[in-house]
């Protein structure tokens, strides 16, 4: 009976070991599928994050081209703004240098009435700093200080209102001037043509001169210049080779009336001091003369050419197509220099234009 037992037991031992055995192995295998299974996920998974990661790379790698090429750029776009910014500081000194050198300056009769203006405009700069002081005093003792304020800003009104009319009162006399100018022009023109038919009916004009009538009247022009130039050099009785800005200061006023009665009449107007001296009046308003002055007149003379000034008279216009005043040149004479109109000897000019003023003041 024992025995059955310990076989039995023996039996069941053994039938359990077996099993045991049997489960052992196929957890064995089930676990040896599960790693393959995890090998596999894991290789896959590496594989996947090996791509991604090489994807990952390229598209890093892409980026830093990108911003390689958008900074190269940028620099680019700087310089070609930094190149730019200096040809504009460049084009605009430019144009300050030109527009600096196209300032001209202003002739005296406006510098005076800007004087004006500018001593105006102080006296109100004055009035609106002692309307302010007032003003001040006002607030503090107002029925004091407003009889006061108010009687001096009567006064600068009644000062303000005297140096308006005494502006007012110099620009009719300008006008006046200008009109009085061309009316003594006319006359003077009328007395020219009067002067020279009186000599040529009754014989008086002297013998000095009837060579340069007769030059005038053949409308020899040329001739009738160098014939001119010859008349002045006897008359300053200069005794240097060439007549010097006192020899022109001193010119005889009734010869000077003479000479520019013959040239007025037969060149009806066109040619004569007093058709140089209407332009003269023209550009130099005021008596006030400067170098641009000097050579706007050469241009309106015809004394200045393609912006140089012409070095003989064998350059003038010798016709009546020529400008207003183009005549008496002055400048040579039988090879002999008159120290005549070009340039550099404007004082000359100016000289005889004021010595002919005085012949109809």
């Amino acid at each position: 009976m024992k025995i059955f037992f310990l076989g039995l037991f023996a039996g069941s031992a053994i039938t359990g070991l077996f099993s045991l055995l049997i489960w052992k192995k196929s957890q064995s295998k089930f676990i040896k599928q599960k790693q393959t299974k995890m090998e596999e996920l894991t290789n896959k998974i590496e594989l996947n994050y090996s791509e991604k990661n090489e994807e990952k790379d390229k598209e890093i790698k892409n980026l830093k081209i990108t911003i390689n090429q958008q900074n190269a750029e940028i620099k680019n776009l700087q310089s070609e703004y930094q190149r730019q910014n200096n040809l504009t500081k460049i084009m605009t000194n430019k144009i300050k240098i030109d527009f600096l050198g196209k300032i001209k300056d202003k002739d005296a009769e406006i510098e005076k009435l800007r004087e004006l203006v500018d001593q105006q405009n102080e006296e109100i700069k004055n009035l609106q700093s002692e309307y302010q002081r007032q003003n001040d005093l006002i607030k503090m003792t107002i029925n004091e200080a407003e009889p006061a304020f108010l009687l001096k800003i009567k006064d600068k009104n009644v000062e303000i209102a005297k140096l308006r009319e005494l502006v007012d009162r110099q620009n009719i006399e300008i006008e006046d001037f200008k009109s009085e100018y061309k009316h003594q022009s006319d006359l003077t023109i009328n007395e020219n043509k009067s002067l020279d038919q009186a000599f040529s009916s009754s014989g008086d004009l002297p013998d000095q001169y009837r060579k340069l009538q007769q030059y005038l009247i053949d409308k020899k022009w040329q001739n009738a210049d160098q014939e001119t130039s010859k008349i002045l050099f006897e008359l300053s009785s200069s005794s240097q080779s060439y007549l010097n800005l006192t020899d022109y200061q001193n010119l005889p006023l009734r010869e000077l009336a003479i000479i520019d009665g013959l040239w007025t009449y037969y060149s009806n107007g066109l040619f004569g001091f007093s058709a140089q001296h209407q332009t003269y009046l023209e550009v130099c308003k005021n008596n006030d003369f400067n170098p641009d002055q000097w050579r706007k007149i050469g241009d309106l003379l015809g004394w200045r050419k393609n912006q140089q000034w012409i070095s003989s008279s064998q350059n003038l216009t010798i016709s009546l197509d020529a400008p207003k005043g183009h005549f008496p040149f002055l400048t040579y004479w039988q090879g002999v220099w008159l120290g005549g109109f070009i340039d550099g000897q404007s004082d000359r000019f100016i000289a005889l234009m004021s010595r002919f003023f005085d012949v109809f003041r």
